[in-house]
C-alpha cells in the first residue's frame, strides 16, 4: 500500500527568504533507487549538489525506509511502487499532484506514464541490453528505453560513450539525438579530503592487495574473469619466487590479496559458481558493503583499483581511487578509458590473460608501491569536470533548457 504525501519540509523561513525561495525551480526527483548500486550513488550526489546550489526547491519521491536518510532541505513523498512494475509505470503519476512542481526528473529509464509537466530522464547505459541477466530483459528494457527516449523532453546520459550508444539505439533519429545531453557522474569531495583517522583496512587485511568495487554482480562486471586473472598472477609470482634464490618476489608479493568490496558481494551467496570460484583462488577476501569512510580507507591501503568490467556507462570508483592517489588497472571500456590518466594501466583487450598481464606488469613496475598523497594541483584539471558543484551547475542548465522549450 502506497503512502503518498510530503512528510518532511524545510524549516520555516523569513518572509524575504520565502520570497527568494519561491523563485527557485520546483523540482520533483524520483529518488526511489537511493541505495541501489551506482544509480543510488548518482541520486545521492545529485541531491547533495542541488542542495548546495541553493537554486532548487527539491521534493524527492522515496521508498518509506529511505525518507529519514535525506537532508532536512528535501521534502519527501513516500511511495512503495516496485521497480519495473505496472504500478510504477501507470499508477504512480496518478498519486501525485504535479501542480506543485515545475519539472520532473527520472534518474533511470523507467519514466512513468502520465507525467503532465516537463520531464528529464537519465539513461546511464544500455547494459541491460548488452549483458542481460535473463533472456527476457532486453525486450523489457528495450521497450522502456525507447519509450523514455520518445516521451522525455530531455535525456541526460553520463558519458560520451553512452551518448553514442543511445544515438545508435535510437537509429540516429534527429528528434531524439537532439534531446541527449552528457552530464557525468559527480565525485563526492569527501574522497579528496585528507587521510582518514584510525586503523587502515590494509592492516586488517594483513598484506598488500588489489581492490575491486562491485556495486552488483551482473554479467558485465566480469567477476569470474577477475578471479581467474588474479589466480594467474598469484601462480606466476609464486613460480617466479621459487625460481629466484633470493626469494625477493615471494617476500614482496607472496601475501598479495584481492579484496572484493561493495554491495554486489552480498549477492555472492546466490551465485554459487562465483562463490565456489572465489574459494579456490588463494588470497581472495570478500568484504561486503562498507560505509563511505571505510571505503576511502580501503582505497588508501590498496595497490591499485582493478576494473574488470566488460561495459560501464561511467565508473565512479575510478575517480574515487584517483582522488586518493591510487592507480587504476582497467579493461578497455570506452567510458572508463575517458577517465584514465597517465598513472593508470589499460589492458590491451578483453581477454582474461590481458587483464592478468596488466596486473602483473603493474606489480613489476612498482615492486614496493608507496602510498602517495594525491597532487591536487596537478590533478585539478582532471577532476574539475566531475566536481559536485560543477555537475550541479550542468544539470541545472539542462533543467533550464528543458523548461524554456525548443529554441
Amino acid at each position: 500500500m502506497q503512502s503518498v504525501g510530503a512528510v518532511r519540509h524545510e524549516a520555516p523561513e523569513s518572509e524575504a527568504a520565502a520570497h527568494g525561495r519561491a523563485r527557485r525551480l520546483r523540482l520533483l526527483l524520483d529518488a526511489r533507487k537511493l541505495g541501489d548500486g551506482g544509480i543510488g550513488v548518482y541520486i545521492e550526489n545529485l541531491i547533495a549538489g542541488l542542495i548546495e546550489s541553493g537554486e532548487v526547491e527539491l521534493t524527492a519521491i522515496v521508498k518509506p525506509a529511505a525518507a529519514r536518510t535525506l537532508a532536512a532541505q528535501v521534502a519527501v513523498i513516500e511511495d512503495s511502487a516496485s521497480s519495473y512494475s505496472f504500478d510504477e509505470m501507470f499508477r504512480l503519476a496518478r498519486r501525485i499532484d504535479f501542480s506543485n512542481y515545475d519539472l520532473f526528473h527520472e534518474p533511470h529509464y523507467t519514466l512513468p506514464y502520465g507525467i503532465p509537466i516537463p520531464t528529464v530522464v537519465t539513461i546511464h547505459d544500455l547494459i541491460h541490453l548488452q549483458f542481460p541477466e535473463k533472456p527476457f530483459i532486453p525486450y523489457l528494457a528495450g521497450f522502456l528505453i525507447r519509450s523514455a527516449l520518445r516521451r522525455a523532453d530531455t535525456v541526460v546520459t553520463v558519458s560520451r560513450a553512452s551518448q553514442q550508444k543511445l544515438a545508435e539505439f535510437a537509429r540516429n533519429k534527429p528528434a531524439i539525438v537532439s534531446k541527449i545531453s552528457v552530464v557525468p557522474n559527480a565525485l563526492d569531495p569527501y574522497f579528496l579530503e585528507g587521510r582518514s583517522q584510525g586503523e587502515a583496512p590494509h592492516q586488517r587485511c594483513c598484506g598488500k592487495y588489489f581492490l575491486s568495487i562491485l556495486s552488483n554482480l551482473k554479467p558485465h562486471k566480469g567477476v569470474a574473469d577477475l578471479l581467474d586473472a588474479f589466480r594467474r598472477v598469484r601462480e606466476k609470482l609464486e613460480t617466479q619466487a621459487a625460481q629466484e634464490k633470493s626469494g625477493r618476489q615471494g617476500k614482496v608479493f607472496g601475501d598479495l590479496k584481492l579484496v572484493l568490496l561493495g554491495e554486489g558481494t552480498q549477492s555472492m551467496v546466490d551465485r554459487e559458481h562465483l562463490l565456489d570460484l572465489a574459494s579456490t583462488v588463494k588470497g581472495v577476501k570478500i568484504v561486503g558493503r562498507v560505509s563511505k569512510e571505510e571505503l576511502r580507507s580501503w582505497y588508501r591501503g590498496a595497490q591499485a583499483l582493478v576494473v574488470a568490467s566488460r561495459e560501464e556507462g561511467f565508473c565512479l570508483p575510478v575517480l574515487e581511487a584517483q582522488a586518493v592517489g591510487i592507480p587504476v588497472i582497467s579493461r578497455p571500456v570506452a567510458a572508463v578509458c575517458d577517465l584514465l590518466t597517465s598513472n593508470d594501466y589499460r589492458c590491451e583487450d578483453f581477454e582474461v590473460q590481458s587483464l592478468a598481464d596488466a596486473m602483473y606488469s603493474f606489480l613489476q613496475n612498482r615492486p614496493v608501491p608507496k602510498l602517495n598523497e594525491p597532487n591536487h594541483a596537478a590533478l585539478s584539471v582532471h577532476f574539475t569536470p566531475y566536481m559536485r558543484s560543477n555537475i550541479a551547475r550542468s544539470i541545472l542548465s539542462v533543467y533550464r533548457r528543458t523548461l524554456s522549450g525548443p529554441e
